[in-house]
């Protein structure tokens, strides 16, 4: 109701002791010490004692606001009593609590007005209730903060009378004053709640200039999903993979600035130096690993000293836009991991970028002091203000168009989902949307396989194969319960009290970080002295009773059945959740734009086609047999290591660790991880899979290069935010010496 809880409260006037709010200063908040908002107490008092008011000469209440403050005009009889009991033990009396003593007994003063209840509302509301720029809409429920592609909070949206659905858009700010009460109506300690908290509270670390910006806590990353800095994408239903995912395989990518890596898990991973020389054997030249090494290094601000310092220097720099180091903290379960990987041979990685990468190891992240360093960060904020760079935010790429000399010119695209704009290039268009929306705004360019564009009726340009040789990492997860015997319950409100104090004051623990997540671990499934990996390896942690299974599966949209059978297993013991990640799959998919509706609102079709390839299925029930192999090491085994029996009605007539089994396992359980690459390969013009050439410039045009993971001819064996800004890193390497010829040259 309008006045909140102080519509139905007890109406105490009690301003609490001045050392509450000196703590609140010292947590790291000034200007909210006691001598700061003592004048703010008296600004909204109109206090109708003038005892109480001339007290101290006036120096704690104050008259003439709009909070009318009073004694009540009648008293029981009982309080005389408790006064001449609590006088004869020896406590002091108080005519005012809220001055300079606050230890005692007393008749405490109420926000009234006669015998009437003052509230908020009828205080402050009422008197100015006809001023024109206030508008108040009742009957409404605010239900969530809306956010811009910045993730920048412009508005809310609410429900009105329990049926409408409204969003209201704030000119300059908003402001919430709606306490954490919005996240009790989940259940309090499972990890939605958390979610919820962590939501609300976070919107208020960085308001620097009014805005609450979401995404730079590291733990937090994956709430990002499903939000509006997501395009929240789905791939269509199979039945040979993510059967147990009602509405199909999800899809995330960043809906932002700096893109997917506005919402990623940050981890700074590059592969493995075969991927880029099999890159140039494939006819790309400059894009072996001793060639793109430089770029990865170019780009890096290494910050720990051990890793960068390494080899002489030979595989990090120091320096450049990127921040790059080791998350704060780490949990126990990542040595423990470590050792039991040394029991079955595996070394130790102290740098998984270095001289080799099969091993266990730590990952550094893309972060700096506690918080998220994503590409906008990293590469736009320092250069924000130069005269030639211009962001238009809220703008959404339609398509790319040729000028009357038949070369791509003109980009259009709509700002605000409203207002259709064209931008002419002066030189040349470059295409960073992604490996899913580059190719539809290719295609919708007239870029792309004849066949299907002519079917939809798109003018043919150029007949490229965009949208074909789609490459992920699909994952598998597999849960480990630990310590069943001696696990104690999480302690949800303690621990994240405990963890918000820390992060507020420090930036460090473990919102800092994101647990053992930053672990992981590249090995050969077929060859263990191969030094070429074929699965990596990714972990989380659900301790026992947190509940956090629940914000997992509910993000990823794993069905009832299976999202109950992960909640059981934390139930029991702590659990730790091994995502199996093919690296280098033989199956490969497809992007093509709706040929029902060639609506550019529409999302493109995602033909994921996990697992299409049975060596795919093989690969994972090698990488099982290494798990339980891990399982079994003596480091694990003091753990109480086991496997949890995953409760999946479609296989529980196979017989259970068969390899029928687990194959039945991996096409119900597949997730992606999230890497999506090879839509617009690049390869030379004599490679009929081919879009881009190895300088990026798409084929059979002129003026228009892609830059984004797309141009990957094959995955790489690894995450793919590393590389994907060494991309970004080459090609403007690349637009600077290719300008600069053509300068020189017609100079001659």
């Amino acid at each position: 109701m309008l006045g909140g809880s102080s519509s139905m409260n007890g109406m105490q006037w009690i301003r609490g002791n001045r050392r509450d709010f000196d703590e609140w200063e010292w947590l790291g908040n000034p200007g909210w010490g006691w001598d700061s908002v003592l004048k703010y107490f008296k600004k909204s008092e109109d206090n109708k004692v003038p005892d109480i008011v001339a007290a101290y000469g006036g120096k704690y209440h104050g008259q003439g606001g709009y909070q009318s403050i009073d004694f009540f005009p009648t008293s029981d009889p009982y309080d005389s009593v408790l006064l001449k009991a609590t006088k004869e033990v020896g406590f002091k009396q108080l005519l005012d609590f809220n001055a300079e003593e606050h230890i005692g007994y007393g008749i405490c003063q109420h926000n009234i007005e006669g015998a009437t209840r003052a509230s908020t509302a009828k205080a402050f509301l009422n008197p100015v209730e006809n001023r024109k720029n206030l508008h108040i809409i009742k009957k409404a429920f605010v239900v969530s903060l809306h956010y811009d592609t910045e993730n920048i909070v412009k508005g809310v949206n609410m429900i009105i009378d329990d049926q409408y659905s409204l969003r209201a858009i704030a000119r300059k700010e908003v402001i919430l004053s709606a306490e954490i009460a919005e996240c009790d109506s989940l259940t309090y300690d499972s990890d939605l709640y958390w979610d919820c908290y962590i939501r609300h509270m976070s919107t208020s670390f960085y308001h620097p200039v009014g805005t609450a910006k979401m995404g730079p806590i590291p733990e937090t990353f994956f709430t990002i999903q499903k939000t509006d800095a997501d395009w929240a994408f789905f791939a269509e239903s199979s039945e040979k993979f993510s059967k147990s995912l009602p509405q199909g395989s999800f899809w995330p990518r960043g809906k932002t600035l700096g893109g997917s890596g506005a919402i990623n898990a940050m981890l700074y991973v590059r592969g493995n130096r075969r991927d880029y020389d099999r890159w140039e054997e494939l006819g790309n030249k400059g894009w072996n690993y001793e060639s793109v090494l430089e770029y990865f290094k170019r780009s890096e601000d290494n910050l720990n000293p051990d890793v960068a310092n390494s080899v002489e220097g030979k595989y990090h720099g120091t320096g450049g836009y990127l921040k790059v180091q080791h998350f704060s903290t780490k949990t126990p379960w990542i040595d423990t991991i470590i050792r039991g990987a040394e029991q079955l041979g595996y070394p130790h990685l102290k740098d998984i970028n270095g001289e080799k990468n099969i091993g266990f190891g730590r990952a550094q992240g893309t972060i700096i002091n506690g918080t998220r360093c994503s590409p906008a960060k990293a590469f736009l904020v320092p250069v924000k203000d130069r005269q030639n760079l211009h962001v238009i935010k809220h703008a959404r790429v339609i398509n790319a168009e040729r000028d009357t000399d038949g070369k791509f010119r003109w980009v259009n695209f709509f700002i605000d989902d409203k207002h259709l704009k064209a931008a002419k290039a002066k030189k040349e268009i470059v295409i960073s949307a992604g490996a899913i929306n580059t190719p539809q705004i290719l295609m919708l360019s007239g870029i792309g396989p004849k066949k299907l564009l002519e079917s939809i009726g798109l003018d043919v340009v150029a007949d490229l194969p965009v949208g074909k040789n789609l490459q992920d990492h699909p994952i598998v997860p597999v849960l480990i319960k630990l310590n069943k015997s001696t696990a104690k319950p999480y302690n949800l409100q303690q621990e994240l009290v405990k963890s918000l104090n820390e992060y507020l004051l420090h930036r460090t623990g473990p919102l800092a970080a994101h647990g053992v997540t930053s672990l992981t671990a590249f090995i050969n499934t077929v060859n263990e002295t191969d030094l070429y990996p074929d699965v990596q390896f990714h972990f989380f942690e659900f301790p026992k009773e947190s509940k956090r299974s629940d914000l997992f599966t509910s993000k990823v949209g794993y069905d009832e059945e299976v999202s109950k059978s992960f909640l059981d297993a934390s139930e029991e013991a702590d659990v730790l959740m091994i995502l199996i990640t093919l690296l280098n799959p033989k199956s490969k998919g497809s992007i093509t734009i709706n040929s029902q509706d060639i609506d550019p609102y529409k999302p493109p079709v995602i033909n994921a086609a996990f697992l299409d390839d049975d060596e795919d299925v093989n690969t994972v029930v090698r990488a099982v047999r290494v798990l339980q192999k891990l399982i079994n090491t003596k480091e694990l085994k003091d753990n109480e290591a086991e496997l949890h029996q995953m409760s999946i009605t479609g296989c529980a007539e196979l017989q259970y660790d068969s390899v029928e089994y687990w194959e039945c396992y991996a096409r119900h359980l597949t997730l992606t991880l999230y890497h999506p690459v090879g839509t617009a390969k690049m390869g030379p013009k004599e490679d009929p899979s081919a879009v881009v050439d190895s300088r990026l410039k798409v084929h059979k045009v002129s003026g228009l290069r892609v830059a984004d993971g797309s141009i990957m001819p094959n995955i790489v064996s690894g995450n793919t935010n590393a590389p994907i800004i060494m991309i970004g890193e080459k090609i403007s390497d690349m637009i600077k010496q290719d300008w600069k010829q053509k300068s020189v040259h017609s100079e001659l």
